[in-house]
């Protein structure tokens, strides 16, 4: 685990990583098989390639998704989330409201605001450039932002330091927690402002072997699936 953050996570007991030996097919990938070691050669040839066409690969096969198998193996995901240490530890936690067929996580905040808990998500500036965290509330209005993700209309700025945990979507992740966004480098930047542990949330299609990484790249130091919870390995290069 990288060094830097000041927190280092350990394995969870009851979040123990699934065995890799026999993976098996993914439901509701129409004509597509998603097996997470399946078709070397297709993958080999994604990694090799620019992050846009690894973007572009990831995103043709979210699209072959069925709305039922998206929101079956998205409470997978959500029952892995409850059982992580950070997140159950938690007051206050940075999210995100899905858009299209990311892992559905808002049933889960609404949940934990419920239960008294505090949620932040981005929010578009309306005096500068860019996007800060903004505390929600359940009954809350919202808007459109700008890339057609909903955010909240009022603005509630939350400080960075008050935030405990960050859950962060991604179009890709690699083992080593290198995270491949859609390219306008918004949420490394938020996460970038953050102290506390950040966890990517993704299906386990979506984990790869190797993402490239860029200079403003910033890592998670978990990754959630349907499968199970993975915490990043190592990285040697990042070691201080």
């Amino acid at each position: 685990m990288r060094k830097g953050n000041g927190y280092k996570p350990g394995r969870p007991g009851d979040a123990t990583p699934p065995s890799r030996k026999n993976p098996a097919r993914e439901p509701g990938l129409q004509g597509m098989a998603a097996e997470r070691h399946a078709d070397r050669e297709t993958r080999a040839a994604v990694l090799s390639a620019p992050k846009e066409a690894m973007r572009q690969a990831i995103q043709v096969k979210r699209s072959r998704l069925t709305p039922d198998w998206t929101e079956e193996n998205s409470r997978k995901v959500v029952d892995h989330l409850r059982r992580l240490e950070p997140i159950a530890a938690a007051e206050t936690i940075a999210a995100y409201y899905e858009k299209g067929a990311e892992v559905r996580i808002r049933p889960f905040l609404e949940e934990r605001m419920g239960m008294g808990g505090r949620v932040c998500v981005p929010r578009h500036r309306d005096d500068a450039p860019g996007y800060e965290w903004c505390w929600v509330s359940p009954g809350d209005a919202w808007r459109d932002g700008p890339w057609k993700v909903a955010e909240p209309a009022g603005r509630q700025p939350a400080d960075p330091a008050d935030i405990q945990v960050a859950l962060v979507p991604a179009v890709a992740v690699d083992r080593e927690g290198r995270r491949l966004g859609h390219g306008g480098g918004h949420f490394d930047r938020l996460m970038a402002e953050l102290t506390c542990p950040r966890i990517a949330v993704v299906f386990e299609f979506q984990l790869l072997d190797e993402i490239p990484a860029d200079t403003h790249d910033v890592p998670v130091d978990f990754i959630v699936t349907e499968k199970g919870t993975y915490p990043a390995e190592d990285r040697t290069s990042d070691a201080v």
